[in-house]
């Protein structure tokens, strides 16, 4: 689901889509649009850098839902693999 959502709104730089990502790419290029949001909060006007903090903030939970998804993937899977 994560993929999806990712692979429908964002593209990476260099035009690759996201759906082919593995989980822990897709949160490390989420945290690094939280980093840029943070550094343009540093260098603007009060009211909007609070919209970049907004951003940054946004983009880190994603980073950790996207981190969390897979971790209870492998979970599942391991329990699965154990039960079968």
């Amino acid at each position: 689901m994560i993929k999806a959502i990712c692979a429908h709104f964002f593209a990476t730089e260099e035009g690759e889509a996201w759906e082919t990502l593995v989980p822990e790419q897709i949160a490390a290029r989420c945290r690094v649009r939280a980093d840029a949001a943070i550094a343009l909060a540093e260098n603007h006007s009060p009211d909007l850098s609070i919209a970049y903090f907004q951003a940054a903030e946004a983009w880190m939970q994603l980073a950790d839902d996207v981190e969390w998804a897979a971790q209870k993937t492998v979970r599942i899977r391991a329990r699965v693999a154990v039960a079968a």
